[in-house]
């Protein structure tokens, strides 16, 4: 993401999108993401953060396994 970062706002939480954008680019098969909130459809007074993923050239991608690695993180 270029330009600053930002932070989306969660009940009490702040999260960076530069360190979820790190955390993302550093997994397999990522080339390049963005990270931004998004409008709860749960609590539409809270944000919810959006990763969008370019995958590298292999194309070999695991979803599932980015979305468990950053669920443990």
């Amino acid at each position: 993401m270029s330009g600053p970062a930002t932070r989306v706002y969660q009940g009490n939480w702040a999260i960076s999108s530069f360190e979820v954008e790190a955390s993302v680019r550093g997994q397999p098969g990522v080339l390049e993401c963005a990270a931004f909130a998004v409008t709860s459809e749960i609590a539409e007074t809270e944000e919810e953060v959006m990763i969008a993923v370019a995958p590298d050239s292999d194309g070999d991608l695991d979803v599932d396994a980015l979305f468990r690695s950053l669920l443990n993180q």
